[in-house]
């Protein structure tokens, strides 16, 4: 389960120069909690979330409003490039969801913005995440099976799903097991592949 079976394709996206507001009202309307910033060559330079429009609509302290200047500076509308995080987390369409994860507890984060070639593809979320792991087993093993459909060998008594995990019986001859692990890619759910007796009466 790689982040192009994830993401959300082709995610709307903001200017550096859009106004905060409007920033705003875009996330409602595509009940988004983070917009990719691009630049007018399509370069990603920025990502801005929920939690800094909040922050940049806050309204300013008393102190700064009796300050003069600032007080004027600080009414000013705001714009996506005064708030946004200039440090993107940027991954490849190949990454799995374990890599996924990594990303974003590493950087503390809850969007990863995915690139092809350098340009904007896709964005994944912390919940696109847990949406894919949380799949019952039942519905993992039945897409597995799925795509596996038709193969003269007996499939089904060679694997089954637990946790995620796609559990393949040791007795798989190779060329199954290559065939079961191509299938297992494109499933979101799958964590994992590993070796394992599988009895039929455990089946989920």
């Amino acid at each position: 389960m790689h982040a192009k079976n994830l993401m959300t394709f082709r995610p709307l996206t903001v200017g550096p120069g859009t106004l905060t507001k409007d920033v705003a009202r875009r996330m409602l309307a595509q009940e988004a909690h983070a917009l990719p910033v691009v630049d007018p060559e399509g370069r990603v330079v920025g990502i801005v979330t929920d939690r800094e429009v909040l922050q940049a609509m806050r309204p300013p302290s008393p102190s700064v409003l009796r300050g003069g200047r600032p007080a004027a500076e600080a009414l000013a509308p705001r714009v996506a490039m005064d708030i946004m995080s200039r440090t993107v987390v940027c991954t490849s369409v190949d990454a799995d969801a374990a890599e996924l994860a990594g990303l974003m507890i590493d950087n503390d984060v809850r969007h990863v913005v995915v690139l092809d070639q350098g340009r904007l593809v896709g964005i994944v979320s912390s919940f696109d995440v847990l949406r894919a792991i949380a799949r019952p087993d039942a519905d993992i093993e039945r897409d597995v099976l799925g795509l596996l459909d038709g193969l003269a060998d007996p499939v089904m008594a060679t694997l089954r799903v637990q946790d995620g995990v796609v559990v393949v019986d040791p007795s798989c001859d190779e060329g199954m097991r290559e065939k079961i692990r191509a299938a297992a890619r494109l499933v979101p759910g799958v964590i994992g592949l590993t070796d394992a007796p599988v009895t039929i009466g455990l089946r989920g």
